[in-house]
C-alpha cells in the first residue's frame, strides 16, 4: 500500500510538472505571436527562381503609430551557388505611390557557412528589410519581389515570403519620420524631409 501511495506522488508531481511546461510553453508562443502582424512564403517552381516570376504579399496595415520589423524569409539549397542575392522589392501604397528598392541579401559567412537554420541540405534565413518601420497609411499595401542576379534562372532558391511583426523596440517618436518609405516628388528625387 505505501508503494501504491509513493508511485501516486510521483505520478502526480509528474503531472504537475508537465502541466507547467505545457502552460508556460503556451504563454511563450502567444507572447511571440502577438508581435506578429504578416507572414506568407510562396514556393519557387521546380525549386528555381525565374528572373520574370515576382513574388506577390498583399497586406492590411491598420496600425500606423507603433514600429515594426519587415523581414524578407527565404529558404534556399546548400547547392546555391553563390553567397548572396540582389532582390527588387517594389512597394504600392494604398494611397497608389510606388517605390522600388534594391536589397543585397548576405547568405553566407566568409569561410562558406551558411547564415540561417535549417535541416540537411536546406537552409532558412531571415533577412531584415527595414527595421523600426512606421507605416504612413492605413490600408492595403502590395509587396512585389524579384531576383536580382541577372540570370534567367536561379537554382536551388525553393521558398520567398514576407514577415512583419511589430517592433519590441521602445524608440524616441520623433525618429519614426526617418523610417518611412522613401517619397519620391515628381522628379523622382528623394525628399529632403
Amino acid at each position: 500500500m505505501q508503494y501504491s501511495n509513493s508511485f501516486k506522488k510521483k505520478t502526480q508531481g509528474s503531472k504537475n510538472y508537465l502541466y507547467i511546461v505545457v502552460i508556460a510553453l503556451v504563454i511563450f508562443i502567444c507572447a511571440c505571436e502577438k508581435s506578429l502582424v504578416f507572414e506568407k512564403n510562396e514556393k519557387m517552381t521546380a525549386g528555381q527562381w525565374h528572373q520574370n516570376d515576382h513574388v506577390d504579399f498583399d497586406v492590411d496595415i491598420a496600425d500606423t503609430v507603433n514600429l515594426h520589423n519587415f523581414y524578407i524569409n527565404l529558404r534556399h539549397g546548400g547547392n546555391y551557388q553563390f553567397s548572396n542575392i540582389f532582390m527588387f522589392i517594389s512597394t504600392k501604397m494604398p494611397d497608389g505611390e510606388f517605390f522600388r528598392d534594391t536589397l543585397e541579401c548576405s547568405l553566407a559567412q566568409e569561410d562558406g557557412k551558411w547564415y540561417g537554420s535549417g535541416i540537411g541540405d536546406i537552409c532558412d534565413v531571415r533577412i531584415a528589410f527595414k527595421k523600426n518601420l512606421v507605416f504612413p497609411l492605413k490600408g492595403k499595401y502590395h509587396f512585389s519581389i524579384e531576383q536580382a542576379m541577372r540570370m534567367n534562372s536561379l537554382p536551388y532558391v525553393f521558398d520567398v515570403g514576407v514577415r512583419i511583426e511589430k517592433s519590441n523596440v521602445e524608440e524616441d517618436k520623433n525618429i519614426r519620420s526617418f523610417f518611412r518609405f522613401q517619397k519620391k516628388d515628381k522628379n523622382n528625387t528623394p525628399d529632403k524631409k
